[in-house]
């Protein structure tokens, strides 16, 4: 979860930086006030860190208990038009919170992520923390003649892989119960179709994205239920959700269309590849239906072509060569 703050600073100018330093590092306000808005509800609350700037601390500190995780003893925030002072003063502020939360983001105990965030990369770095335990979430966009095509890919990858699929198969939705149980056959892989809120995704998975009704992604990248129909002719759709996942998984996305009709999903490759994630595709001779992934590649973002069995090789060689990468 995103680190809470509360800030409680006598001086506007000082609530104010403090208030700019943390949301630059990423960081959730619940509260910012002065001490005399302080009261006995905001004292009972639990924020991660407690950030306090006041002249009679010892009130406030027995109030919300001397035991509480804070950072005290800053020095005043010079003006924000003394822009060279002003940015001293907020790189040592931003050092003090990310130091003190770095147990709070299990990412920031990385030294190289937290170097990166000391250096001014902070709230990158803890965006790109929603799903740290996968190495990839891989977006498998098929349409007709996509299911023998998917489940060839996926008999071809080890479920030890640590990745989550997400499958968005055009489909009617009254058959869309039946996918878990041909998918399935002769591979370990667990189907499961999207239609709890706040579900969080979990490694070793293959997620279906319903086709009855829309769904998103929240910063911690938990599926969100929404009751709206898919836009435009598709159900689900490649498109939206091409767009949705890349807005949150960014450079950990990697989306990969097999055969089907139509261009679903072209219009938000730009998107993906803009947000740093890939894009691979079916090769049209080894389709039923080449015209999607056609599509897709006259977009001129995709970076790799394969059979289906080709595609999950290449998945396992980079997941191969990304591990030794992390090693040198």
């Amino acid at each position: 979860m995103i680190p809470k703050l509360i800030i409680v600073a006598d001086d506007a100018r000082q609530r104010h930086a403090l208030t700019d330093v943390s949301q630059a590092c990423g960081f959730e306000i619940m509260h910012c006030l002065a001490s005399r808005q302080f009261d006995a509800t905001i004292a009972q609350q639990q924020p991660d860190l407690w950030i306090i700037d006041v002249e009679n601390e010892g009130d406030l500190l027995e109030l919300i208990g001397f035991d509480q995780p804070m950072l005290m003893g800053m020095t005043a925030a010079p003006a924000f038009t003394e822009q060279i002072l002003y940015k001293r003063w907020k790189q040592a502020i931003s050092r003090k919170l990310l130091t003190l939360l770095s147990d709070k983001v299990p990412i920031l105990n990385n030294a190289v992520a937290l170097n990166a965030a000391l250096a001014g990369n902070a709230k990158q770095i803890l965006s790109a923390r929603l799903l740290p335990a996968a190495w990839r979430v891989v977006l498998l966009a098929a349409s007709m003649g996509g299911l023998e095509a998917v489940k060839a890919f996926l008999d071809k990858v080890s479920p030890d892989l640590p990745v989550i699929f997400l499958l968005v198969q055009h489909i009617d939705p009254y058959m869309q119960s039946q996918l878990p149980r041909i998918l399935s056959r002769h591979n370990q892989w667990t189907f499961e179709i999207l239609n709890r809120a706040e579900m969080p995704l979990d490694m070793g998975k293959v997620y279906i994205v319903p086709a009855q009704h829309q769904i998103n992604f929240d910063r911690q990248g938990r599926v969100v239920m929404q009751t709206d129909s898919w836009p435009g002719a598709y159900q689900p759709s490649i498109t939206t959700m091409m767009h949705r996942a890349s807005t949150v998984f960014r450079n950990q996305l990697l989306t990969i269309v097999f055969s089907g009709m139509g261009d679903d999903g072209s219009h938000s490759a730009a998107y993906q590849v803009n947000c740093g994630g890939k894009i691979w595709a079916q090769t049209s001779e080894s389709c039923a239906s080449a015209s999607q992934p056609d599509q897709m590649r006259a977009t001129g973002q995709v970076c790799f072509n394969e059979t289906p069995e080709g595609l999950a090789q290449q998945l396992a060689l980079e997941y191969r060569q990304s591990r030794e990468n992390s090693n040198e």
